[in-house]
This record gives structure tokens, C-alpha cells and sequence, in this order.
């Protein structure tokens, strides 16, 4: 049994090398995306669960439909938190307001049994990732882009 245990001079060379590419893998995994790469990805996020949701309703499977606006909700708070809340950011405040009218046209529209408010919510969802891909697409992407203050945290 110690025989399965024990080491050549070229196995330890081959475990090493292991050992090596798994420690860059590591160091290549604590890469952070910037903003400008995650808010169209949540932003989009939301606009495929209003559409799941829609699909769900058209199916007339009530559970699947809450259960994507659970997570479009979800997103949409995630997005608040990516905003910057200090007290002279209007812009910040706007789109805080802009996300709680869809959030608010989300919880009609599971109240309600309609598409109207899904229909609302996802318009203006649509309308802010089309304003987010150009942006995005001209920023510069990768862990060197920024410094440190545009990464999430």
C-alpha cells in the first residue's frame, strides 16, 4: 500500500507544474468587472425574466410566472445597489426612482393578472439597455480598464 503513495523525482516535476497552473488560475479568477460589464448584464437580466414571465403567463403557469418576477425583482435591487446614493447624485436618484417604478409596475402585474404592467416594465427596461450597449460596447473591458473605484464590490 505505501508503494501507491510514493513519489518519483517525475511526478513531483508533473505535480508541481499542476500545482502552477492551478495558482494562475486562481490569480486570474480574482478578476473583477467593472461596471460598464455588469449593469448591461442585469440589465438585460431583468428584460429575459419579464419576457420568461410573459411565457408563463401565456402558458397559464402562475407559479412560473412569479417565480421570474421574483427574479426580476431581484435584479432590479441589485441595480440599486450599484448606484451611488450620496446626496448631490441627481442622476443616481433619477434611475433609483426609474427602477422602483418598474419594480412597482412588477408587483401590479402580479396583482393585477395583466400585461399592461409587465408590458410598462419591460419597455423601460428595453430602453435602458439600449442606452447601455453603446455605452458599454466604447469602454474599454478587463481588470486593467479602471482603477479600483469603478469595480464592483
Amino acid at each position: 500500500m505505501s508503494a501507491m503513495f510514493k513519489n518519483t523525482d517525475k511526478e513531483d516535476s508533473t505535480m508541481t507544474a499542476y500545482l502552477k497552473d492551478y495558482s494562475r488560475m486562481e490569480d486570474e479568477s480574482d478578476f473583477q468587472p467593472s461596471k460598464f460589464e455588469v449593469i448591461p448584464m442585469l440589465v438585460n437580466g431583468v428584460v429575459d425574466k419579464i419576457n420568461q414571465a410573459k411565457d408563463a403567463q401565456d402558458c397559464g403557469n402562475l407559479a412560473a410566472k412569479g417565480f421570474y418576477l421574483g427574479r426580476a425583482t431581484a435584479i432590479i435591487d441589485a441595480l440599486r445597489n450599484t448606484l451611488d446614493a450620496s446626496d448631490d447624485n441627481q442622476t443616481a436618484r433619477d434611475v433609483d426612482n426609474i427602477y422602483s417604478h418598474v419594480d412597482l409596475c412588477l408587483q401590479a402585474s402580479v396583482e393585477k393578472g395583466d400585461y399592461h404592467y409587465m408590458n410598462e416594465a419591460l419597455e423601460i427596461m428595453e430602453g435602458i439597455a439600449n442606452t447601455w450597449e453603446p455605452i458599454s460596447m466604447a469602454m474599454p473591458m478587463g481588470p486593467q480598464a479602471y482603477g479600483n473605484e469603478m469595480h464592483m464590490s
